[in-house]
C-alpha cells in the first residue's frame, strides 16, 4: 500500500487530527475517503505536556496509508482542513518541506498510487 510521511512542527495538531486528549505511538485513525493516518513517534503525548513536546520534538510525524481505491480528494480536503487549523511554520511530505494546498495533496496521493501500480 502506498504511504506518505507527513511532518508538522506544531504538536497541538496531534489533538486536532486524532480528536483526542492524549495520543501515543501507533495510534491510527481512519480518514474519509479510505485512508489511514498513524502517529509515529517515541512519545506519548498528553495535552498538558505540550510545552515539553515543543522542546523535545521539533517535528511530529504521521504516516498516511492508502490503497488504489482511495478517494484522493476526500482525503486531501480532510488533511488540509486539519493541518491548517493551527499555525505551523513547516510542513513536510516525505521529508521535503512543502506548501500545503488541497490540490497539491491530491496530486501527491495520486502520484503515489500510480507509482505503486
Amino acid at each position: 500500500m502506498p504511504q506518505v510521511e507527513i511532518g508538522v512542527d506544531n504538536p497541538a495538531l496531534l489533538f486536532v487530527v486524532f480528536d483526542a486528549k492524549s495520543v501515543s505511538t501507533g495510534m491510527s485513525r481512519e480518514l474519509p475517503g479510505g485512508a489511514t493516518l498513524t502517529f509515529e513517534s517515541r512519545y506519548y503525548v498528553d495535552r498538558r505536556d505540550l510545552g515539553k513536546i515543543y522542546a523535545a520534538a521539533p517535528e511530529i510525524t504521521f504516516i498516511l496509508t492508502f490503497g488504489a481505491s482511495v478517494a484522493a480528494s476526500l482525503v486531501a480536503n480532510w488533511l488540509y482542513e486539519k493541518l491548517t487549523s493551527k499555525p505551523t511554520k513547516k510542513i513536510t511530505i516525505d521529508r521535503e518541506e512543502v506548501s500545503i494546498t488541497p490540490e497539491g495533496l491530491v496530486r501527491i496521493i495520486s502520484e503515489r498510487i500510480k507509482v505503486e501500480k
